[in-house]
């Protein structure tokens, strides 16, 4: 028999699994079992129907720049990637001015209003840091939406509630995951309130030295 702890984990180790279709009509969202998995003499039961959502890339983000208080960096103004934290010209010419850098994402949520997230998990990429050996600590946070007119002087109020945060330190692209109670229990609101889209936000922990750029 499986216990509470055994669900929590996901599937065991050798367990079964199948996708669930998904469906939405009349305004009702329906999930249907593979019906190969529930007939097969091989089955076990109790069998358990958790599905897994997922948004693989964000609808929209921005960053902003206290360099350029004015200036919007919508989807980063075409660039592939951005900085986030305190870029000084005494440290690195190519910060151009010196500045500070904050990114924000917001990404599209399922119409599952009425459901239990189990967990939730936002992750981003880093591609350099300016000191490859030792971490500097990156906050995710709860922020309102972004806009296409966001700016360093119009986004000042955004950021609501510090979510997660990690010491990270990679000069090479890899995975920073966030997750954790917190990070949930926000999704889990807004997924709650039929909300469409939720935005977090990135900055450093520090943001008066390059040391956390």
């Amino acid at each position: 028999t499986a216990t509470q702890e055994d669900t929590d984990e996901g599937p065991a180790e050798g367990a079964k699994t199948a996708p669930v279709q998904v469906s939405v009509a009349g305004g009702q969202l329906a999930l249907t079992p593979d019906q190969g998995l529930l007939t097969s003499p091989d089955t076990a039961f109790p069998v358990y129907i958790d599905p897994v959502w997922q948004t693989s890339a964000a609808y929209a983000w921005g960053m902003v720049s206290s360099g350029y208080p004015d200036q919007t960096y919508y989807k980063f103004a075409g660039k592939s990637t951005e900085g986030m934290g305190r870029c000084l010209v005494s440290v690195d010419p190519t910060c151009v001015k010196d500045q500070t850098k904050r990114l924000f994402y917001r990404m599209k949520l399922p119409a599952i209003k009425g459901t239990y997230i189990e967990s939730a998990e936002f992750v981003a990429y880093e591609t350099h840091a300016y000191d490859c050996s030792n971490g500097s600590t990156v906050e995710l946070w709860r922020a309102t939406a972004l806009s296409s007119s966001a700016t360093w002087n119009n986004t000042s109020g955004n950021w609501g509630t510090l979510l997660d945060y990690r010491d990270v330190a990679y000069c090479s692209r890899t995975p920073v995951e966030f997750g954790g109670a917190t990070l949930r229990s926000h999704v889990q609101s807004a997924v709650d309130k039929g909300y469409t889209t939720i935005t977090f936000g990135l900055k450093a922990y520090r943001e008066t030295t390059m040391a956390w750029w």
